[in-house]
């Protein structure tokens, strides 16, 4: 506040009228008062701090100015920043001015200057701001969350980098929409950290990067994961768009803003995991936008153009393997004879190189490949239409050993782990233990400190993935398929007890609990299709059914929506295990 009271009497230094809290809105109806400030038309200056940031109150203030207007084309927005934060959502679309390099004590003159170009008139503002060292050209917006980042152990690929950028810019920099490309490959080729790097090198060429879960078919609920990021989407622009009755218009919805939003660049949009190509025909953008797909499919038609990843060549690999182990012992030879047995495939490899990181003073690359001889050989540990290769189940086997030797229960969180969606598993799951768990995974979750052991174990073996603030983890499809195979004759019971974490973990529905339903939502869907139909399932589809009744009037749609689809998925599931129960067959009735 006394920011923004230096400001103000900046500003009216220069003869303008300033509306401010303290001045104005002291003694009176605030809300009142403050309407008839943001209905005047005047200009909002934003001064951006981490506390400014997390207010709802300021997010409604700087919005309002650009109610029609999403790209403040008229400048009514003005954003100035006084501490080092990076604006999120909306925000890095908007230009800005920096403040911080004048807030010290004799830079009055420099900010008084400052504050007079950023309020200059739009026109004679737009000529001098792009020059000035001060000002900020608007960011692209990335999304969501953490979703596209640069990849640390990157390894080769720049010519793939540089076909995907072809295909997608083949109209040129003015082209309003191009055809498809479609990274293809075997399952741990690489396809989604190679258009994840993709997306985090190129976004300066975009008005935005979005990473969108495309995986499923039409059948069904038909793409739902799709609909609802792109919903996230455009209710970065427009909250209300949240709250629309239809997810599927408000999907179309964002794609018609993306194309007529008058985006000074096109946007990126990243289908990952594609298992069917009628994605494309459904839901193509209507202009301009690129589509990067990543699919196992191959022989793509209809003007995609495939960009085939195949495994690192031998240099790739022992560049890899010698920088990611950081063992100065392992010559040339050990990193070709390794790479050579393990397909030259990335995911096997990091695997590989975690684990002789790990085991620096103990194992040789002679002994390490000892030790994965027993699963690369027995034709019986990895079923014949499995989606990985069997160097992925026997890096993954050795590496998953290694971690339950050094921290008992690894093993557990892993089998657990292997049954929810692979991206955004809440570590909130782990925080009750419920009677009937298995001793080891028990124990961990009863220990806190012992459970973040574990998960920090697993995380060095490349075997997770844990966010940068520690509330979830991801892991690798494939590894979660290689892990549930490795179950053998007892999936069955590990996805019970699956079910029985879900079931410790869901709340009681309440405003203060909704995003914690959410979160939890998307694992309940994974969960119908490995569980066992059995009762604790059925209570855990109705709960979420619950949840979405009772939080109607504080969820968004996306949010409504996905509680919904948790619930329909584990009633279908139910329901097509058990067709002769007409219980389950009315409540699937009902949820839909």
């Amino acid at each position: 506040m006394a920011l923004a009271k230096r400001v103000g009497a900046i500003i009216e230094r220069q003869g303008k009228r300033v509306w401010l809290q303290d001045w104005d809105l002291k003694n009176s109806n605030f809300v009142e008062r403050m309407d008839t400030a943001l209905a005047s038309g005047a200009r909002v200056i934003a001064i951006l701090s981490p506390e400014y940031l997390a207010s709802e109150n300021c997010l409604a203030e700087w919005m309002h100015p650009l109610q029609g207007d999403l790209l403040n084309t008229r400048g009514r927005l003005v954003v100035m920043r006084a501490a080092p934060v990076e604006p999120k959502g909306l925000l890095r679309n908007i230009a800005s001015w920096n403040l911080v390099p004048v807030l010290g004590p004799g830079d009055d003159a420099r900010l008084s200057d400052l504050v007079a170009l950023a309020l200059l008139p739009d026109a004679e503002r737009r000529r001098i701001a792009p020059d000035h060292p001060h000002w900020r050209e608007p960011k692209p917006l990335i999304g969501p969350g953490n979703a596209i980042h640069a990849t640390a152990s990157f390894t080769g690929r720049e010519r793939h980098l540089l076909d995907i950028d072809s295909a997608l810019w083949s109209g040129g920099p003015i082209a309003a929409i191009t055809q498809p490309a479609a990274v293809t490959g075997l399952g741990g080729i690489g396809k989604s950290t190679l258009a994840r790097e993709y997306a985090w090198r190129a976004q300066e060429g975009y008005a935005g990067v979005w990473w969108l879960d495309a995986s499923g078919s039409g059948d069904g609920l038909g793409w739902e994961a799709l609909a609802r990021g792109l919903v996230d989407l455009g209710a970065t622009f427009i909250p209300s768009l949240a709250d629309a009755d239809d997810l599927q218009g408000a999907a179309r919805f964002t794609l018609n803003l993306i194309a007529h939003g008058g985006f000074a660049k096109p946007w990126l949009l990243v289908y990952d995991n594609v298992d069917d190509p009628g994605v494309l025909s459904e839901w193509q953008p209507h202009g301009n936008a690129h589509v990067l797909v990543t699919s196992r499919i191959g022989g793509w038609r209809g003007g995609v153009t495939s960009v085939e990843v195949d495994a690192w060549s031998p240099p790739e690999a022992r560049t890899y393997l010698q920088r990611e182990s950081g063992r100065d012992d392992l010559s040339d030879a050990d990193c070709d004879r390794l790479a050579t047995e393990l397909g030259h495939l990335p995911l096997a490899l990091s695997h590989a190189a975690a684990f002789l990181r790990r085991r620096r003073k103990l194992f040789t690359v002679a002994d390490y490949l000892a030790d994965l001889e027993v699963y690369m050989k027995d034709d019986d540990l990895v079923p014949k239409d499995a989606a990985y290769r069997r160097p992925v189940y026997a890096t993954f086997q050795a590496a998953l050993r290694d971690a339950e030797a050094e921290a008992p229960g690894a093993a557990a969180i892993m089998a657990i782990a292997a049954f929810l969606e692979p991206d955004g598993i809440p570590l909130a799951i782990f925080e009750r233990a419920p009677s009937g768990l298995p001793p080891t995974l028990a124990r961990v979750i009863e220990k806190p400190t012992l459970l973040r052991s574990v998960l920090d174990i697993l995380d060095d073996l490349s075997l997770i993935e844990l966010d940068t603030e520690g509330k979830f983890l991801s892991v690798h499809r494939l590894v979660q398929a290689a892990a549930r195979d490795g179950l053998g004759g007892s999936q069955a019971a590990w996805a019970g007890h699956a079910v029985e974490l879900m079931l410790a973990a869901f709340p009681e529905p309440s405003p203060e609990t909704r995003l914690r339903c959410v979160s939890l939502a998307p694992h309940i869907s994974s969960l119908a299709r490995h569980a066992p139909a059995n009762n604790a399932t059925y209570v855990l589809g109705v709960s979420a059914a619950i949840a979405a009744d009772a939080l109607e009037h504080v969820c968004n749609l996306a949010d409504r929506s996905t509680l919904i689809a948790a619930s329909i998925a584990v009633l279908s599931h139910l329901a097509k295990a058990d067709p002769g129960n007409a219980g389950w067959q009315y409540d699937l009735g009902i949820s839909n």
